[in-house]
């Protein structure tokens, strides 16, 4: 199981990576889990939870409301008494069990979407959740004992969330993709203008390695880069 180590002792897990990897945060003591993925997924996210001895899970961070990261919400809510985080225009979604699909962001995904939206609605859904916490444009962990915080992130949805530990990793979710060499772009957003200026709100953090929810960790160097060209861009 990878994992990571800040410089203040904190442990990040990745505990799944599937469809959508997911992030255990972790001080011994307390324990934060950054999404959930869908409900295929569930038996595995449960075994490698299990393996790493938790029982208790104190808050479950959803980067966004989409079903490959916020299917199990609801079960992790009940099974490991979590306290479920999300920001506040993602609530809806979350409790409707259903986020709608983002834009495409380049021909392909642009056609995927225009021809085949409404099929991928179809298994899009899953068990509803309230949301016991919601964030607005920051929100600090320090009441779960650790040094970091959350900040909005909009652009591959309205909602979206990044969190950063430590001044040292920032957990991204969609806000960018680690699959394409060369490139952090998602493939999705609804917003990309906005998607740049939340580029520039996590490059103004200390963080130095970016963890997507899809695909690799991103450097600060790569990352960078990739704003530079996008910025230019635009």
């Amino acid at each position: 199981m990878h994992h990571w180590t800040t410089h203040s002792g904190y442990t990040i897990y990745r505990v799944l990576s599937f469809r959508c990897n997911v992030f255990l945060l972790t001080n011994g003591t307390m324990h934060l889990l950054i999404d959930c993925s869908s409900k295929r997924y569930r038996r595995q996210l449960v075994w490698s939870l299990a393996k790493l001895g938790i029982s208790h899970i104190d808050a479950l961070i959803l980067t966004h409301a989409h079903f490959d990261h916020a299917g199990n919400s609801h079960y992790i809510q009940n099974r490991f008494g979590a306290t479920v985080i999300i920001h506040q225009d993602e609530m809806t979604f979350l409790q409707n069990g259903y986020a709608p699909f983002p834009k495409g962001t380049n021909w392909l995904t642009q056609f995927i979407i225009n021809h085949f939206g409404n099929l991928a609605a179809s298994f899009g859904t899953y068990p509803a959740c309230q949301a016991d916490q919601s964030v607005d444009k920051t929100f600090s962990l320090d009441i779960y004992g650790f040094k970091g915080f959350i900040i909005h992130t909009p652009g591959h949805s309205r909602g979206s969330i990044s969190i950063i530990v430590d001044d040292e990793i920032a957990l991204v979710g969609d806000a960018l993709f680690g699959v394409f060499p060369g490139s952090v772009f998602p493939p999705f957003a609804d917003n990309e203008s906005q998607l740049i200026h939340s580029w520039q709100l996590l490059l103004n953090t200390k963080a130095r390695q970016f963890m997507p929810s899809h695909g690799r960790p991103r450097s600060r160097e790569l990352f960078q880069k990739c704003f530079n060209t996008s910025n230019h861009m635009s």
